[in-house]
Order: C-alpha cells, then sequence, then structure tokens
C-alpha cells in the first residue's frame, strides 16, 4: 500500500495550524451588545496593537451572555480563516473563559443577524488551556483562585476555523458566563472576573483539502485513557486513539461523518509518530455509506488496507484509492473496524478524506478575445492564451495550486499556483490541454481536465496559399525578374560609387589638407624654436600653431564621418569612447567607459554619426565648464531597437534652469538628436553630479 512520509505529512497538517500561510484581513469597524469603557476602547480590539489596557470588557455584566461582531471592509470568499484574540492588558488571566465564534454574510452584519457558526479545526493558547465542548464552544480550564498572583499572566487565544459560507462580511465572538468552583458567575478566572480582549485579528488561511478535518468522529466502545474520537479529525498528527477493550475484533469501529456525500479520490490512514505498537494497523477494514450506517447495511464501497498483516511505519500514512477495495467511490459516512488479532486494533493517529477535485475551465482568452469552449479554436496570430480555471471543491493548497501540460508541445508538466493560467500561444496545429489539481497532502487528484485546443494558421501559411502563391510566382517571375534585376544592380551600382566617392574624399581631406595643417603646425614651432621673437609675437605663433592643431583634429572628425567604414555601430562607439578619453585625460579628469564586448550589424548613416557626435561633444564640454567634476561615466548600449549613450559625472552639475550658454548647449544637443528621431534628457543623479542620456534609433 503507497504511503506518504512523515515530512511530507507534517507539511500538509501545519496548513490547519493558526498562523500558517495566511493572508490580512482588513476589519472596518466593531460594536458590541454591552461595552463598560469608551467607544475608542472598543476600536482599539480592531487597531492592530496587541498590548494594551483597554480593549473590550462587559463590566458589570459578567453574569449574561454577551457578543461582539466585526465587520470586514470586503466580502471574503475563503472557507478557511485564523483567528487571533488578545488579552495583553496586564491583569493575570482575564481572557474570556468560554466563547463561540460565527460567521455573517449579511450585508451589514449585526447581533441579532444571521450567524453560522464556524467548524473548529485547530486552537491553541498561551498561558491557558482550552478545551471543545460538545456544542462546539472553547472553553479555558479554571485557574484556582490560590494561583492568581500579581503577577502578569496575559493570554493569545489562536483558532482555525472553517466554513462552507461564501461572502463572508463579519465575524462574532459570543461571551458565555462561566461558573466558579464557589458557584458565582463570571467570564473569566481572574479575580475581576471580567476580560479585557485588546484585539481581535482575522486572516485568510491557506486551507487543507481534507475534508475530514474538523468531522464528527464518534466510536462504537469506550477509547483507551481519556482519548477522544476527535483526535482521528483534528489535524494533529501527535494524538492517537485506541479502544479500551483489547479483544473487541470486528465488532469496535470508529465512524467519521463528513457532513454530505462526497465522491472520493483517496483516503489517508495515519500511523502513530511514537516507537511503539505499529502492529495495530493492519487488516484495516474501510467502508463508505451514503447515508448513516445500520446493522446489516449494504456500504457504497469496502476496502481492506495491508491484508498481509504489515503495518506502516511510524508517522507514515497508508493511501487508499477506489482500486483498494470494491464498489462506488463516494459517501458520507465512514467506517473503519479492524480484522487483526493484535490486540487494541485498530489504533490510529489521524483519518483524511480527500474528494475528487476537477479542475473546470471557465473561460478562455486569445490575446483580449473570448473563445467558445466547446470546442477550443485559437484565432491565428494569437500571442497569448489567457485560461481562467476553477476548482468547485473546498480547499487550496499553498504552493502548487495545480499542474498542467500542453501535449504536442511539451508533454512535461508544469507547476500553478495561480487558477488564472497566461501562457503563450503554441505554433499552429492541434494539442491537448491537461490539467491535475493538487490535493495538500502532495497527491494528485486522480481526475483530468482534458480537451483538445486547435491553433488555427494564418491563410498566408496554409497549403492552399502556399499553391497560389507558387502559381503566382511562377506566372509573374518571367515579367518581374528582368526589370528588377535591373533596378538591383543600378542601385547597387549607384551604391558602390557613392561609396567609393566617399572613400576617395575622405582619403585626399586626410592626405592633402591634413598633412599640410599637420606640416604648418610643425613649421611655426620650428619658426618659433629657431628665431629670436619677440615675446608677444612668440605667443601670437604659438596660438596659431594651437589652432592649425585643433584644425587638424576637426578634419579627422570629418574624414571620420565621411568614411563609410565607419558607418557601423561597432566604429560609432569606439570613436565615442576614444573622444571621451581623449578630450578628458589632458585635463586629469577620470573617464570610466562601460561598453559591450560585441554589437550587433547596424549601419548608422554619416550624418547621424555627425550629429550625434557633436551633441556628444557639447555634453562633454559641459562637463568641463560647469561640472567640476573629477571623474566621468561614459556608458554605451544598445537595447529594444535603439543606441543609447549615457556620460554622468560626480560634479556639482550644470542646474537645470540655467541660462545663457549652458542652457543653449543643451537645446542645441537636444535639437540635434530630436531632428534624428532620438532624445536628449538631462537630469540630477541621486548622490551627486549631472547625468546626460541621449538616445537614437538604430534602423532595422
Amino acid at each position: 500500500m503507497p504511503s506518504i512520509s512523515p515530512l511530507i505529512a507534517a507539511a500538509a497538517l501545519c496548513l490547519t495550524l493558526p498562523g500558517a500561510l495566511a493572508a490580512p484581513i482588513q476589519l472596518q469597524s466593531v460594536e458590541a451588545t454591552f461595552q463598560s469603557g469608551t467607544p475608542a476602547d472598543l476600536q482599539n480590539t480592531i487597531d492592530g496593537i496587541e498590548v494594551q489596557p483597554t480593549g473590550w470588557s462587559v463590566t458589570p455584566h459578567v453574569s449574561e451572555k454577551q457578543a461582539a461582531i466585526f465587520r470586514s471592509a470586503t466580502p471574503l470568499d475563503a472557507d478557511t480563516f485564523n483567528l487571533t484574540m488578545c488579552f495583553l492588558s496586564g491583569r493575570p488571566f482575564n481572557s474570556i473563559a468560554e466563547f463561540a465564534l460565527s460567521a455573517s454574510t449579511d450585508p451589514t452584519p449585526t447581533p441579532g443577524g444571521n450567524w453560522e457558526p464556524f467548524t473548529i479545526i485547530g486552537f491553541s493558547a498561551t498561558n491557558a488551556t482550552l478545551k471543545r465542548t460538545p456544542d462546539n464552544h472553547l472553553r479555558s480550564v479554571e485557574v484556582p483562585s490560590s494561583l492568581i498572583t500579581g503577577t502578569t499572566r496575559d493570554a493569545t487565544y489562536s483558532i482555525t476555523v472553517r466554513t462552507s459560507l461564501r461572502g463572508i462580511t463579519g465575524f462574532r465572538l459570543e461571551a458565555f458566563p462561566v461558573q466558579r468552583s464557589s458557584g458565582k458567575m463570571v467570564m473569566s478566572w481572574g479575580l475581576g472576573d471580567d476580560f479585557i480582549l485588546t484585539e481581535f485579528r482575522a486572516e485568510v488561511a491557506a486551507s487543507a483539502t481534507n475534508i475530514a478535518l474538523g468531522a464528527l468522529a464518534t466510536s462504537s466502545h469506550p477509547l483507551a485513557r481519556s482519548m477522544t474520537p476527535g483526535a482521528l479529525t483534528d489535524g494533529l498528527p501527535s494524538t492517537f486513539v485506541l479502544p479500551r477493550e483489547p479483544t473487541l475484533g470486528t465488532a469496535f469501529f470508529y465512524e467519521i461523518d463528513l457532513g454530505s456525500v462526497h465522491d472520493l479520490d483517496h483516503l489517508a490512514l495515519r500511523q502513530r509518530n511514537d516507537d511503539h505498537d505499529f502492529n495495530r494497523l493492519s487488516r484495516v477494514v474501510v467502508q463508505l455509506y451514503e447515508s448513516a450506517p445500520a446493522d446489516g447495511a449494504t456500504p457504497l464501497w469496502k476496502g481492506i488496507d495491508r491484508a498481509d498483516d504489515t503495518f506502516p511505519k511510524a508517522g507514515e500514512s497508508d493511501i487508499l484509492r477506489a482500486a483498494a477495495g470494491h464498489g462506488i467511490f463516494r459517501g458520507r459516512y465512514l467506517r473503519i473496524s479492524s480484522e487483526s488479532h493484535v490486540p487494541y486494533s485498530p489504533q490510529l493517529a489521524e483519518v483524511e478524506v480527500y474528494e475528487t477535485r476537477t479542475l473546470r475551465l471557465v473561460s478562455l482568452r486569445a490575446d483580449e478575445r473570448k473563445l467558445a469552449l466547446t470546442p477550443v479554436v485559437v484565432p491565428p496570430r494569437s500571442r497569448r492564451l489567457r485560461l481562467e480555471l476553477n476548482i468547485p471543491q473546498r480547499g487550496l493548497p499553498p504552493n502548487q495550486v495545480f499542474r498542467w501540460r500542453l501535449r504536442g508541445y511539451g508533454d512535461d508538466w508544469r507547476p500553478a499556483r495561480d487558477l488564472l493560467l497566461d501562457i503563450p500561444c503554441p505554433p499552429p496545429g492541434g494539442y491537448a490541454f491537461e490539467a491535475q489539481a493538487a490535493h495538500s497532502d502532495g497527491t494528485w487528484d486522480a481526475s483530468l481536465l482534458d480537451f483538445p485546443l486547435s491553433v488555427r494558421a494564418p491563410f498566408t501559411e496554409t497549403g492552399s496559399f502556399r499553391w497560389l502563391a507558387a502559381c503566382g510566382t511562377l506566372a509573374l517571375g518571367a515579367l518581374t525578374m528582368r526589370h528588377f534585376a535591373r533596378r538591383r544592380i543600378a542601385a547597387l551600382e549607384a551604391a558602390s560609387a557613392l561609396s567609393a566617392e566617399r572613400t576617395r574624399i575622405a582619403r585626399d581631406m586626410h592626405d592633402e589638407v591634413g598633412a599640410r595643417l599637420a606640416q604648418l603646425a610643425i613649421l611655426q614651432d620650428t619658426f618659433a624654436r629657431d628665431y629670436p621673437l619677440p615675446d608677444g609675437a612668440r605667443a601670437d605663433l604659438a596660438q596659431l600653431a594651437t589652432t592649425a592643431r585643433q584644425a587638424v583634429a576637426a578634419l579627422d572628425a570629418v574624414v571620420w564621418t565621411v568614411n563609410p567604414q565607419n558607418d557601423t555601430l561597432a566604429s560609432l562607439a569606439d570613436y565615442l569612447a576614444q573622444a571621451a578619453s581623449d578630450y578628458l585625460a589632458p585635463l586629469r579628469i577620470s573617464c570610466r567607459i562601460d561598453t559591450p564586448m560585441d554589437w550587433p550589424e547596424v549601419e548608422i548613416g554619416a550624418q547621424v554619426r555627425h550629429s550625434l557626435a557633436l551633441a556628444f561633444k557639447e555634453a562633454l564640454q559641459n562637463i568641463v565648464k560647469h561640472a567640476h567634476a573629477t571623474e566621468v561615466y561614459l556608458t554605451l548600449r544598445h537595447e529594444s531597437g535603439q543606441f543609447i549613450v549615457s556620460l554622468a559625472d560626480n560634479g556639482r552639475g550644470l542646474p537645470l534652469q540655467a541660462s545663457g550658454l549652458g542652457k543653449d548647449g543643451l537645446s542645441n544637443m537636444s535639437s540635434r538628436l530630436s531632428a534624428m528621431g532620438g532624445s536628449c534628457e538631462v537630469r540630477q543623479r541621486q548622490s551627486t553630479g549631472t547625468e546626460v542620456e541621449m538616445r537614437i534609433p538604430l534602423a532595422r
């Protein structure tokens, strides 16, 4: 018989414990049948502060039933909640002695409105001991007055509850008076006879899919020691039950009422957790009934677990599915007995029941178009599919809600944590969508959502279109081939001639004009060195040499722009990086450059390169003139069809509202880039300095 490991089982059971995997609920208002303090004191119970001296209290009406209702800001559709009550006022043992919890779906809940009791599936308390009463109340154990001292013994109650209601608008907390051993009626075991509720908090909890959790359990005969049948459905693996008498045999049985008839997926019988008496969980007889079983009634389904007298290990669970027995695997009443000859059988820690959870397809959209669900046909050129799914059964595992796959387009299962599934549309073809719901014990439901899905191809990708296109191509090919061939040849010849002419101009400018300007600068330096000149003439001559060298540099920039070999994105990036280094290095300004190793093969025209280079140099000049920076960070990158140049400095920056030459330079930069379809943005850096970001579109 298959088993679930203790670790997986413990992870599943933790879903029922207070505070596990919860989402807070915003409580809008609170109202009480009686409040001994001010209205503000009552509102303190939902202000998010757990420790405070005031809250809800009912003195002097401690001998009368009282109630407080807590209204939610929005209706709630969850079925499992974690409720926390804090009694942290500093008064010893001032928590409610006995209470009940219920929910309402009234538009505006009132103390006398429609309320349905919660099913309590787990509870714990600090500095108090809670016990469940037969009427679904929780009651704390009386504290003798001799044990109550001035030492603070505040309490916090944590309760996990379940309901079948949907659209819950409010929670009701009812406080009941209890009788002390002295005969006095009180609301708490503290010396003041009253409680102070300092905070009430509600959370939506990820809930187990185990429908037996909190269900009514009984036994045909008394159990050993102080055990109760409720331990079978309390969600706690540490509790277990066994019959008081050792040799009752098949006359003894446990019975669990699931509340209504369910189609079942599997059952789990959990072994006790410690190291004792494992052999009492073999030859276990499990029977399902649609109505309350009577003597001689025929079960809908019957199976025997471990008929070979083996038994599971500590903390493990045996999984029973329909194939483990005979009949229809459904019912409301579950009866468990044993044919084992081992005394005190059957001994169980927990019985878990999981109903069939079949996913349903609620709606399907291709992009923004809603599709019919039978059959599912996806229009051509759809990009994404959006499936809205639903699981009608209660419970919601916190991790994988379900898994899915598209057979024919990758057959591997994929997990999903949300019932709204957004996936890429597969290529044209026929597929089968499959989805399988998860259970909180780590198993997958045996049922499967399965429907065919067809993605239509555009007409241009169909066989008919290809045949027509082939015929048309053959018919028109003879007429158009010569014409387009001639035009193409002419265009190539023109482009080649233009490229050759640009290359010649660039070469001539560099070889003739550049060489002469360089020679002129050298001659001026030589003349100034070899002949005695007045200081004024020597300064003018040095200025002429500087101007000649600047002209050479300017000419190099023009030659770089004209040369068609530089019409690439890589060449443009190298030029900008070199220009920044050459410009800033003599000024003792550090330049850090961040640029990709590889650039895409993208053609950048001469006009675009020239305009960007001028704007870039304008940005460098602004840094030198206005920023007083010591470091400049140049970042070059390409993304989303754009070439992006970012210059950032660590200086004091150029004020964005500046006027004069600085403002004119920024306007020129913006105008140059706008003319190319680009943009220029100047912004202050978060730390210090200014960042200039220039963008130009890249040709496809």
